[in-house]
């Protein structure tokens, strides 16, 4: 494969019927995957690179029926095509991120009139064992945000937000420790079909 520009010979194995669309598109995916420094995707976590990939592949498969060979390689057009579907996903994910907020903080049983009485517990003494749980309304959604950011949860806030969620500490702890579990059994997942990946292309080479 040309190291220089990798999606040309990819792309011109493809149209001369070398490769099927599907073995086209796991190379093109297992390339990205690979290679986030050709792409500006280095910045995104490892997690939210695989984000994105599904995010973006629809354009790709839209960037692969419009490109022509009009002087600008093939990996030129995708990197570009990749900067603009970076910024709309990062758009997305922002707004994601403010009304996970805005959920966060919105007031228990607030109209839309007067001071909003902040969902967040009471942090002047964080350590603090003895202190009064807050107690909110929705702690369904409080829960969902709590263990979508399982990531950035220490022992001792997934308690204070246990007891104000009116649940046993320990029942959070571990339903936070079983997809941390869960998460890292898919990252296996996801690092053996890589290295299948790369051992098939390897095999096609020799």
């Amino acid at each position: 494969m040309d190291t220089v520009n990798p999606m040309d010979t990819l792309l011109r194995e493809f149209r001369a019927g070398q490769l099927t669309r599907p073995e086209f598109e796991r190379k093109v995916i297992a390339h990205l995957v690979d290679n986030p420094h050709r792409f500006s995707l280095k910045l995104l976590h490892p997690e939210d690179r695989m984000d994105f990939i599904s995010f973006y592949f629809p354009r790709f498969r839209k960037a692969l029926e419009n490109y022509r060979n009009t002087g600008h390689s093939f990996d030129a057009y995708i990197h570009r095509s990749i900067q603009f579907a970076l910024r709309d996903y990062r758009k997305e994910e922002q707004l994601k991120h403010e009304e996970e907020l805005r959920l966060w903080h919105q007031s228990e049983g607030s109209s839309g009139t007067g001071e909003a009485n902040c969902l967040v517990l009471d942090m002047e003494d964080p350590y603090d064992q003895n202190d009064t749980a807050t107690r909110v309304r929705n702690p369904r959604q409080v829960l969902l945000l709590t263990l979508k950011a399982y990531r950035y949860i220490s022992p001792d806030f997934a308690q204070r937000v246990a007891r104000s969620l009116g649940i046993e500490p320990g029942k959070l702890e571990q339903w936070i420790h079983e997809i941390r579990l869960r998460r890292a059994k898919i990252d296996e997942r996801i690092d053996a079909l890589q290295a299948s990946i790369q051992l098939c292309y390897i095999k096609k080479l020799r």
